[in-house]
């Protein structure tokens, strides 16, 4: 993988990840049992026009979405402290092919050699949701069937074996799952992946 250190959000970040297939939208390439997603279409379309605009369109963002941002570095820092370990923020992780990749919530570093030396071996995905989802998370305590494809994307964008699932509110206790790798499910998004910027790069030569 390659990672990228930009702040996110910032325009360096946004140019990194243009007209690239993105873990928090991979859901819209397969589905969380493993099938092709009927959002695969538009989102193609969509990701074509960035190549060929060289900028992404404007998309809605909602209420709920902008206080999930605000929350975050405070969800970064509780999580920090219950499992006594260092978040490394970044910008932008690619994949090996270059052809899609991955913006964590952070990555988690241990130990490798010397003291001074470590090795990411864990990534972190953070959810600040309202509280009836809070709640719904509470009480079912595992990894949203709808962020399957977020989450062992960004395993199969890193190599990872694990990665952290944390839902936040304030008002509420905590949601923190360690999500275990999923080979048979990676493969399966491998290919989908593969087969849909293979496609990607086809559309967008033919509309240019």
């Amino acid at each position: 993988m390659k990672i990228l250190t930009m702040p996110q959000h910032s325009p360096e970040w946004w140019d990194a990840k243009l007209g690239l297939p993105s873990a928090s939208n991979f859901h819209k390439i397969i589905t969380p049992k493993g099938s092709t997603s009927s959002q695969a279409g538009p989102y193609l379309a969509e990701l074509a026009l960035e190549r060929l605009k060289g900028r992404r369109e404007e998309t809605y963002q909602s209420e709920d979405m902008a206080q999930g941002k605000l929350t975050e570095p405070e969800a970064r820092r509780w999580f920090e402290f219950d499992e006594n370990v260092d978040v490394e923020e970044v910008g932008f992780v690619l994949h090996d092919s270059e052809k899609y990749g991955s913006s964590p919530d952070g990555l988690i570093g241990r130990p490798e050699g010397t003291p001074t030396d470590w090795i990411y071996h864990r990534g972190l995905e953070i959810k600040c949701p309202k509280e009836s989802t809070q709640i719904y998370y509470i009480l079912t305590n595992e990894l949203p069937a709808k962020y399957i494809p977020q989450v062992q994307g960004s395993m199969l964008v890193t190599g990872f074996e694990a990665w952290w699932f944390v839902s936040y509110h304030r008002k509420w206790p905590k949601v923190k799952v360690l999500v275990e790798r999923d080979d048979k499910y990676i493969a399966k998004l491998k290919v989908a992946l593969d087969d849909f910027t293979a496609e990607l790069d086809r559309v967008t030569e033919e509309l240019r």
